[in-house]
C-alpha cells in the first residue's frame, strides 16, 4: 500500500477568475523522496528531516501535455502561449498574476490529507536607480 501525493496549480490574472494550469503527481519523480533526503545527507552532510527543511524536487511533469508542471514547459519555453478562458494568452508570468499551489496525500483506506495552499502574486520590478 503506497501513499501518493497530488499537486495542483492555478493562475489568476488581475481582475479575472483562477484557471487550473496543472494537476500533477509525485509518482512521476525519477528519484523517490527518501533517496533525495539521503542524497542531501551524503552530499551536504546535513539531515533533511527536521521542520523547516526544504527539499527541492525540480519540475515534476507527467507524460501528457496537461500534466506539465511549470509555465515554461506548458508554453514550451514561450513558443506556444497558454490561452486563458477570456482569450488572453500568457507566455510567461506578468505583473499582477497570482499563482496558487495545493497538495494532497492519498492512501487507500485513509482520509486524504491536504497541505494547505501556497499563493503568491507577481509584483512589478522596482524602478532602476538613475
Amino acid at each position: 500500500m503506497t501513499t501518493s501525493l497530488s499537486l495542483a496549480s492555478s493562475l489568476t490574472p488581475p481582475l479575472r477568475e483562477a484557471e487550473a494550469t496543472g494537476v500533477l503527481s509525485l509518482t512521476w519523480l525519477l528519484v523517490a523522496l527518501p533517496l533525495m533526503g539521503a542524497a542531501v545527507l551524503l552530499l551536504g552532510g546535513r539531515r533533511a528531516d527536521r521542520w523547516g527543511h526544504l527539499l527541492g524536487t525540480g519540475t515534476v511533469s507527467g507524460p501528457a501535455d496537461h500534466q506539465r508542471a511549470c509555465l515554461a514547459e506548458i508554453t514550451e519555453w514561450g513558443r506556444a502561449p497558454l490561452r486563458l478562458a477570456d482569450g488572453t494568452t500568457r507566455r510567461f508570468l506578468e505583473d499582477g498574476d497570482e499563482i496558487a499551489l495545493t497538495a494532497r496525500a492519498h492512501r487507500d483506506g485513509f482520509v486524504p490529507i491536504g497541505f494547505g495552499e501556497c499563493r503568491a502574486t507577481i509584483a512589478a520590478a522596482p524602478a532602476w536607480p538613475d
